[in-house]
């Protein structure tokens, strides 16, 4: 074999070593993209959860209020029914 054709040669293969090279750029440029789509995806979701999280923490906040406004009104009630009991023994001795 001679220089020109082991030249020939050498430079076919440095062709198809950049041909592959070029292939393995695209691929990684495609990557990066989808990587990124996945990110801006993720990003999203996590924006969502946190609403989530801040709409539960309402309600167990909500809830929480309730369930202490319904035993402030047992409370009540059981004062006012103590109230009456003793306006009636008042009224009795009274009478």
């Amino acid at each position: 074999m001679t220089d020109s054709e082991k030249l020939d040669l050498l430079l076919s293969q440095i062709q198809g070593i950049n041909g592959h090279i070029g292939h393995i750029e695209k691929q990684n440029a495609d990557t990066f993209k989808e990587l990124m789509n996945v990110e801006r995806e993720v990003l999203k979701n996590q924006d969502a959860i946190k609403a989530l999280n801040a709409k539960y923490d309402t309600l167990l906040l909500k809830a929480d209020n309730s369930t202490l406004l319904l035993k402030l009104i047992d409370r009540q009630a059981e004062e006012m029914s103590e109230l009456k009991e003793r306006v009636t023994q008042l009224e009795s001795k009274l009478a």
